[in-house]
């Protein structure tokens, strides 16, 4: 048996200093090897919790959907109010998430080598991995979080207006009828109705497209679906991923342009697919279109009560 111990020390420019300790017993004896990968990832997590970073720049905005109207009204909207609320309640803790996985992703690759280590170098090739894949975690967490926040949104639309914008009397309904083209027929029926006021479903229609307006939006979509419906797309450093190659080839032209034939290309190693910043800047823009949309839809007063 081994046992772990860790002293963290505070010192302050006045010359105080605080001091906090913690040890754990690891059944097992601990090589030397083991104990740098043990050192550096405690480290690697204090480098991140203390680096400069970003502030966030949304909480605001956020916290404010939770300042609900609170108004009087008939026990039969009892649902309707209540799960509005509990909606808003989730989708301002994914904003607030997402935005903190964002920045902390960064302050990850802020800590990577300027240069790629060479491939023989076991000990720092073991902790760029840790480093790179801390950084991937977050990415993708922030991805599937926005994915979870327009799945919310139509649930937020159709729980608020009723709980009847779109078909409920199937079973898997959640799966197959509480998509946005299902709403948004949902929406156009209790306009034509008279359920819902032109205003409000003027001011939901807009609101929904904001999420879809932002100069990045081919990559983040891109991104997503191919780490969704595919292995994942290799980031940064190739030699961390695996790859597939596609069974339709490249095709062969002749000189009239016409196809004769096709042909395979295999490469060494996984290229690189795509560039953590790239990827960054594409989802904080994201972020700050979904936000916009959710405060817009905030403002509808059917939707927040």
């Amino acid at each position: 048996m081994t046992t772990v111990s860790t002293r963290i020390e505070f010192r302050q420019n006045n010359g105080e200093s605080r001091s906090n300790e913690f040890s754990v017993n690891v059944p097992e004896d601990v090589d030397e090897g083991r104990e740098v990968r043990v050192a550096r990832t405690i480290f690697a997590e204090v480098g991140v919790v203390f680096s400069p970073k970003s502030l966030p720049i949304h909480n605001a905005t956020a916290l404010a959907w939770l300042n609900f109207p609170n108004v009087p009204a008939d026990f039969s909207e009892l649902h309707d109010i209540q799960n509005s609320q509990g909606l808003w309640q989730e989708l301002t803790n994914l904003v607030l998430s997402t935005e903190h996985d964002l920045i902390d992703a960064f302050a990850f690759k802020s800590l990577e080598p300027v240069e790629e280590p060479a491939f023989e170098n076991d000990p720092e090739i073991e902790q760029l991995h840790y480093l790179h894949n801390r950084k991937m975690e977050l990415l993708d967490q922030s991805v599937y979080k926005l994915i979870k926040v327009q799945d919310l949104v139509n649930r937020l639309l159709h729980e608020s207006l009723g709980g009847d914008l779109v078909d409920t009397t199937l079973p898997d309904w959640e799966e197959t009828r509480l998509k946005r083209r299902y709403v948004q027929l949902g929406l156009e029926r209790k306009r034509t109705n008279g359920e819902l006021t032109q205003v409000d479903f003027d001011q939901i229609s807009s609101a929904l497209s904001r999420a879809s307006s932002f100069s990045q939006l081919d990559l983040a979509i891109k991104y997503r679906n191919r780490m969704t419906h595919h292995i994942h797309p290799s980031v940064d450093y190739p030699m961390f991923y695996a790859s597939i190659l596609p069974r339709i080839g490249q095709p062969i032209l002749n000189s009239f342009g016409e196809v004769v034939g096709s042909h395979q290309i295999i490469y060494a190693r996984t290229l690189v697919e795509y560039r953590f910043l790239d990827l960054s800047d594409a989802y904080r823009a994201y972020l700050g279109a979904v936000v916009i949309m959710l405060d817009e839809l905030s403002r509808v007063a059917m939707l927040r009560r």
